[in-house]
This record gives C-alpha cells, sequence and structure tokens, in this order.
C-alpha cells in the first residue's frame, strides 16, 4: 500500500483517496493511537496523505483478485484440450484473454522459453534411466535383469502395477485424478534427468512458476508427470530455492528494536569489502574498510585481490598492530572473512568473531 501511494503520489496527493482491502487489519492502521515500532514510519508517511482505508470483502474485490491470482483452466477443458507431439513440455509465454489460451510469436526475450523434448528423446531418456528402463523391460518381456537385488525387483513390481507402455513406448503412470476420482490420469514417468528441469520450469519459470510452495508446484507437476518420491525432492527443492528462502523466511515474534551497545573505541569493528573497482597503478583494485563503532573512526586499505591471506594482513598490519586489538570483529558471511586463516586470528587474539544475518547487509556497519 505504501508502494502504490509513492507511484501514485504526484496524482492523489492533497485529494481526497479511498483505499479498499480485503486485509481488514489495515483499516485500524490509522486509528491507534500506539503503533508498533516497525510500523511506525510507514504510518508517519500514511499520515502526509488525505487516505481512507476501507474494507471490503474478498468476493467483491474482484478487480484485485483478478490481477493477483494465477488463472489455470486446465481442470476446465482438460479433456476437450488436443494432445500435443511434445510429451514434455517446458512453459512458455501465454497470452490471456479470457479464458483462452494461445502462445505468443517467438521473441527474444528471456521471458519466453518454448522448449520441448520430442517423444524420441524421452524414450531414449527413459531407457536410460536406473528405474525406467527395468519397469519397461518387465513390461514387455515380464522379467526383470538378472543381476537385480530382490529389494529392487520388489520396488520395480510395485511400480510397473499402475504403468504402462504407450504405442511411442514411453512409459507412463496411472493415477486416480485429485478432483474427479472416477477419472484416470496418465502421467509421464520421467526419468532422472528431466526431473530438475521439469521442477524449474514449474516453479522457478519467469511465464509459469510463480515459486509457489511445495504442494502447489507438486500438484502442478503430477498433473502430467511422475517419479518415485517425487513428494520429498519436491519438497527438497522447494526449500533449496535461493528466491523462496529470502521471501519466505520463518516468521518470528517481532521484538522491540534495541540500539547496539557500545562503552569504548575499539570495542566493536565492522568490515566489508568494496570491489573489484579500476586498478589502480600499484595493481589494486579491491578496499578493504573498517568501522570502530564507538569513534566511527574509519580505517581503508586497498588490496590487488579479495583472498583470504590478503584480506587478514590487511587487517593485522592496517589495524591490529597500529590501533590495537578490538573485542569484537563483525562482517558478513564472505568465504574470505570464515575463512580458518581469520578465525585463527581471532582464537589467538581472543577476538570475538559475529556474522551478520544472510541476505541482510543493513546489519553490517560498514
Amino acid at each position: 500500500m505504501v508502494s502504490a501511494l509513492r507511484f501514485f503520489k504526484a496524482t492523489i496527493y492533497g485529494h481526497l483517496t479511498r483505499i479498499f482491502s480485503d486485509h481488514r487489519p489495515l483499516t485500524y492502521l490509522l486509528k491507534h493511537n500506539k503503533t508498533h515500532d516497525n510500523l511506525a514510519r510507514w504510518v508517519i508517511e500514511l499520515q502526509s496523505y488525505n487516505i481512507t482505508i476501507e474494507y471490503l470483502k474478498g468476493s467483491s474485490n474482484v478487480v484485485a483478485d483478478c490481477l493477483s491470482r494465477s488463472v489455470n483452466p486446465q481442470t476446465q477443458f482438460q479433456d476437450n484440450t488436443p494432445e500435443s507431439e511434445d510429451i514434455v513440455e517446458f512453459p512458455m509465454c501465454l497470452a490471456v484473454q479470457g479464458y483462452c489460451l494461445r502462445p505468443l510469436q517467438p521473441t527474444n526475450s528471456s521471458l519466453v522459453t518454448p522448449i520441448a523434448i520430442k517423444p524420441y528423446d524421452a524414450l531414449l531418456e527413459q531407457k536410460r534411466d536406473p528405474v525406467c528402463s527395468p519397469i519397461m523391460s518387465f513390461l514387455e518381456t515380464g522379467q526383470f535383469p538378472d543381476n537385480a537385488s530382490e529389494t529392487d525387483k520388489a520396488q520395480w513390481l510395485r511400480l510397473a502395477e499402475d504403468c504402462h507402455l504407450r504405442a511411442n513406448g514411453c512409459l507412463y503412470h496411472l493415477t486416480k485424478s485429485p478432483h474427479r476420482p472416477d477419472a484416470i490420469i496418465e502421467q509421464l514417468f520421467l526419468p532422472e534427468k528431466l526431473r530438475e528441469p521439469v521442477f524449474h520450469a514449474m516453479h522457478t519459470s519467469a511465464t509459469a512458476g510463480g515459486h509457489f510452495n511445495w504442494r502447489k508446484t507438486l500438484a502442478k507437476i503430477a498433473r502430467k508427470y511422475f517419479w518415485p518420491h517425487m513428494s520429498e525432492q519436491i519438497f527438497a527443492l522447494s526449500k533449496a530455492c535461493d528466491s523462496c528462502q529470502r521471501k519466505r523466511a520463518q516468521a518470528l515474534n517481532r521484538e522491540k528494536l534495541l540500539p547496539v551497545v557500545t562503552t569504548t573505541v575499539f570495542d566493536k569493528v565492522y568490515m566489508d569489502l568494496t570491489g573489484p573497482l579500476h586498478t589502480s597503478e600499484s595493481g589494486n583494485k579491491y578496499v578493504l574498510a573498517l568501522l570502530d563503532h564507538f569513534s566511527k573512526y574509519v580505517i581503508t586499505a586497498p588490496l590487488p585481490d579479495c583472498s583470504a591471506v590478503t584480506v587478514a594482513h590487511a587487517i593485522m598490519t592496517e589495524c591490529i598492530l597500529k590501533f590495537g586489538v578490538m573485542t569484537q570483529l563483525i562482517s558478513d558471511n564472505a568465504s574470505y572473512f570464515k575463512g580458518e586463516l581469520i578465525s585463527e586470528i581471532g582464537r589467538l587474539l581472543r577476538i570475538g568473531r559475529y556474522f551478520t544475518t544472510p541476505y541482510h547487509h543493513e546489519g553490517n556497519g560498514a
């Protein structure tokens, strides 16, 4: 809401503006006398506008819902949609008009990724896969490889009960539809090599991904594809997604903001590295910055590279040998700061080593 007001400030500033939201707590934002410290600066900014925040029931908030919902008409048109020649389809950029979806013309945009694998290529990968290949052999000949263990044979037999081979030779898995119990869904049995590409296309793709949680990603993939233990693998891949980790940090009880307390010079020293910059005449292209939190005194040291040895040497010669040993040394999580060399220096000189929260550079005073 604050971002929207900033964007439309030139248009709405000085005029009465009504804001409709289906999030009822927002309506009390400007009515409370006491506001949490984390919201206070936003409330102060909102007070500069002539606005009223009104509650609108979600079913009536159709304009905003239309822009924030991901339309998936497959459940309505699944039976009428003609089968594509490509059986492993990666999302393409789609033009949405009403309930009709049609592919756009190919462009040079990185958002449009019309990548597909033909049935022949999928068949080759299935024959090379250590799970698909013996199941296909069993469905064709009724026998598993002789050198397979009894445990593997039992596992393949359980999977083969719900599988069949199409006329093109590809292996498919049959399962009941979650929406229609009387309907059967035919899923391509994905070999291991194709699993991560399909996950990234369905989860991280700019056009069809959306970084939904692992359950929604699983439901999206399961409409067309299957492999053993896919729930566990999709859960692990979703948890390892860098963008999801940044946006979906674990919600903790918020504490009041406290100032960082220092009592003497060189009690806490923050350090950070800048570069690479333009190479100087002496061959330096990095700058190491150290900031004393108490006095705000800044020490800078030019460096030719960002190796752990170079950084440790600069800390010793430019800071410790000139001004003394600090009590705490605080930095981000870069590898040259977390190396064994700097850790050993801290242990020998009894310097407390602390690191800022990942992806939160505001925590580093330098």
